[in-house]
């Protein structure tokens, strides 16, 4: 199903990106499935797997940045990024608080880096039918 997409990530150290594109949101038994292209200046193909069930959110994003992010409240996650086909970086990512909802997410998290620099991101996507 198409629909339209609000993206939203805040740090407490004051960056922010915010923007309103369209996407397609697939539901199976397991999880949701939404795709879009961020409206930045990559314009980064992403897939945000959202499983219920699990209370576990994946988000996959290919192009000239590719990075695989897993939130998941109850353990560390690994977190891969990969720049240019060329570097690779890995690291932890602990998920402070995460919520599912019927169409939105919302999870504040922190990488290691940030940890060591006392920052927190906190992602918003919420979605609607586009009709």
């Amino acid at each position: 199903m198409k629909v339209k997409v609000k993206f939203s990530l805040e740090t407490t150290d004051e960056n922010s990106l915010t923007f309103e594109t369209t996407g397609i949101l697939r539901i199976d038994e397991e999880e949701k499935v939404l795709t879009f292209i961020e409206q930045t200046d990559m314009h980064l193909p992403t897939t945000i797997y959202i499983n219920e069930k699990q209370n576990t959110v994946t988000i996959k994003r290919t192009g000239q940045i590719e990075s695989k992010m897993i939130f998941d409240q109850v353990k560390e996650t690994l977190s891969l990024f990969k720049v240019d086909n060329q570097y690779e970086i890995s690291m932890y990512t602990h998920t402070n608080f995460l919520l599912i909802k019927e169409s939105e997410i919302q999870i504040i998290y922190q990488t290691e880096i940030d940890k060591e620099q006392n920052v927190s991101h906190q992602l918003k996507v919420k979605w609607e039918e586009n009709k």
